[in-house]
């Protein structure tokens, strides 16, 4: 569970100021923003179910072409069953950013070999590593809400009170 959590706060991490790009993506192939899983499904039937954790559940789509790049992998991720991101591995990664640059133009920020598209409903990003995403703005906002309300709940439950009394020792003795 732990690394499913971590797994999707890696991936939540929006920018906040918005920039403009015209050709933003609106999901991938058929299955669009705001879609549900079952309609990834359909389109996609050999999706594989990675994982669910309470309201965001994760998708994994092998051997698609994004962009003329191939082999990619993609992962869809769901949050109240509804398409908010898309994270992509792709290969040759030394490509990816070139071909991002030349499907969005310019990047709206570059900071420490990373870049991202920004414009005020979406946001494609790309690491150094030439892992890329395309996200849903409002969608992953609320998202990353739910999932920080969600950490902050689980460990309060985890942890003891301090000043909670505990049970007294008790030592028995063997006859």
């Amino acid at each position: 569970m732990r690394k499913f959590i971590i797994l999707m706060c890696l991936g939540l991490a929006v920018p906040s100021s918005a920039g403009a790009f015209t050709n933003e993506p609106d999901g991938f192939g058929a299955v669009k923003f705001g879609a549900s899983a079952a309609a990834a499904k359909a389109a996609f039937p050999d999706i594989t179910h990675k994982g669910t954790e309470t309201f965001l559940s994760l998708y994994e789509l092998r051997d698609q072409t994004v962009f003329g790049l191939q082999p990619c992998a993609l992962e869809l991720r769901f949050a109240d069953d509804q398409l908010y991101e898309i994270q992509f591995a792709c290969e040759p990664r030394d490509k990816v950013a070139a071909t991002l640059r030349t499907q969005f133009g310019e990047p709206s920020q570059v900071k420490a070999g990373s870049s991202v598209w920004m414009s005020e409903r979406r946001t494609v990003g790309v690491n150094p590593a030439g892992l890329f995403s395309f996200s849903d703005r409002n969608r992953a906002q609320t998202a990353n809400q739910k999932l920080l309300r969600y950490i902050i709940e689980s460990q309060a439950r985890a942890t003891v009170s301090p000043t909670a009394p505990t049970p007294a020792a008790t030592v028995r003795r063997q006859p």
